[in-house]
C-alpha cells in the first residue's frame, strides 16, 4: 500500500474503537509493534490514557534461559548442525546448574565453551564467534524485559515503541521474538 494511503489512521481508530467498546461485545488484550513511534499519541487521548502503556525498546532483553539451541539458529543463521548440537549441550548444562538460579547469559555460554578442553577448536572458535556476535547487539540477558506473560490484558494497549532504535537487526530479532513468544504464550493458554 502506498505512503499516506490511512492505513496508520484506520488502524489506530480500530484501536481506539476496541478499547472503548462495550464488555459485551469483547474487549481484547491488543500488542502493537509500532516501528516509527506514530502510534504513541494514543497514550495522551484522555479516555485511553490508562489503557494504553507504552514499552520503550531501549530496555528491551531477550531471556537466554528461555532459549533453546535451535531459537539461536533463527538469529544466527550460519551456526551449523553441529555447532547447534553443542551449544544445546552447553545450554543444559548451565539449565542443572543451581547456582546461577537459572539465569545465564550469553557470555555464560561463552564463558563454558571457552573453558571446555574437549571437542572441535574450530567447531567451538566458530560458535563463540557467532554467540558474541549476538551478544554484541545488546538484545539478551539472563530475563525477559519486559516480561510478555504480564504485558496482556484485556482492553488494554500494549505499544513496543521501536522508533529510536536504529539497528535493523535488532528491529527484527525484537519483532521476531515478542511474536513467537506471545504465540508460545497463547498455545498455552497463559494469555
Amino acid at each position: 500500500a502506498i505512503s499516506g494511503g490511512g492505513k496508520s489512521y484506520l488502524t489506530s481508530i480500530l484501536i481506539e474503537e476496541l478499547l472503548t467498546r462495550n464488555d459485551a461485545l469483547g474487549t481484547p488484550a491488543i500488542i502493537l509493534i509500532d516501528v516509527h513511534g506514530e502510534y504513541t499519541y494514543l497514550k495522551d487521548i484522555p479516555q485511553l490514557k490508562d489503557k494504553v502503556k507504552v514499552q520503550d525498546a531501549s530496555y528491551f532483553q531477550i531471556a537466554v534461559p528461555k532459549m533453546n539451541a535451535y531459537s539461536f539458529r533463527k538469529y544466527q543463521k550460519e551456526i551449523s548442525n553441529v555447532q547447534v548440537r553443542e551449544l544445546s549441550k552447553y545450554i543444559k548444562q548451565l539449565k542443572k546448574n543451581k547456582e546461577n538460579n537459572g539465569r545465564f547469559t550469553l557470555h555464560d555460554i561463552i564463558e563454558l565453551v571457552e573453558k571446555d578442553t574437549n571437542g572441535s577448536k574450530g567447531t567451538k572458535q566458530a560458535l563463540i564467534g557467532w554467540l558474541s556476535e549476538l551478544a554484541h547487539l545488546g538484545l539478551f540477558g539472563n530475563q525477559e524485559n519486559p516480561s510478555l506473560n504480564n504485558i496482556t490484558k484485556k482492553q488494554h494497549l500494549t505499544i513496543f515503541n521501536l522508533e529510536n532504535e536504529v539497528n535493523i537487526r535488532k528491529k527484527q530479532i525484537m519483532v521476531d521474538y515478542i511474536c513467537y513468544r506471545l504465540f508460545l504464550l497463547r498455545r498455552m493458554n497463559r494469555i
